[in-house]
């Protein structure tokens, strides 16, 4: 017998008690619910609100009904989903771990490739970790104060990458006041200046340039 999860086309979370009717009158099981907003139930179904399209409340649940003792099914895209937020937590322990030792995560053979393919982006020891972490988790977010070499990083991480055939282009999206100074970095980090379009200004300006983007 089981709780059978699925998902709905509004994303919404939608439980099958019929294999687990007693769960209704589970103390623990009130409480989790407490986290979502109840769409509709009856005695053998009901359907949560998570709140957002992350795999956060999903987690929380399953895991909260599995402590309590019960056995959960997700449907396949519940499961894939499920399957890659704990993946990503797992290598996020991996690299804070490495941080905690004093070992930097970065790969030789990362390092060479940089080396090859930009040799004057020279990266301070801290650049080196955050662009490791970049390089494993593939989606980070970094909140380092000005001057950091954030932008570095970034340029780093899409030289190795675009040296594995994983990307051809770099996507920058930000106020106009800050094309200059990527472009700036770009030429100091590759030695020549980024063949690149600016996409701004009106509607009518912008999509009169759409044409120009397989070009840049």
């Amino acid at each position: 017998m089981a709780i059978n999860i699925s998902d709905d086309t509004s994303g919404r979370l939608v439980l099958d008690l019929s294999g687990e009717p007693e769960v209704s009158l589970s103390t623990g099981f009130r409480n989790l619910l407490f986290a979502f907003s109840i769409v509709a139930r009856d005695s053998q179904r009901i359907i949560l609100d998570p709140g957002d399209q992350s795999a956060e409340p999903l987690a929380y649940l399953l895991d909260g009904l599995r402590d309590l003792g019960y056995n959960v099914i997700l449907n396949e895209a519940l499961r894939s989903l499920y399957n890659s937020y704990q993946a990503e937590l797992n290598l996020m322990t991996q690299l804070s771990a490495a941080v905690e030792g004093e070992t930097r995560p970065f790969e030789t053979e990362e390092a060479t490739i940089l080396h090859q393919v930009a040799p004057s982006l020279a990266l301070l020891p801290h650049q080196e970790d955050g662009l490791a972490q970049m390089l494993a988790v593939q989606n980070v977010a970094n909140f380092s104060v000005q001057g950091s070499g954030k932008t570095a990083v970034v340029l780093a991480a899409f030289a190795v990458w675009r040296s594995q055939g994983l990307v051809d282009k770099l996507l920058v999206i930000g106020p106009v006041s800050c094309f200059r100074p990527w472009e700036e970095e770009y030429e100091r980090c590759f030695g020549w200046p980024p063949q690149g379009l600016r996409w701004s200004g009106s509607v009518l300006q912008r999509t009169r340039l759409v044409p120009e983007f397989h070009r840049s």
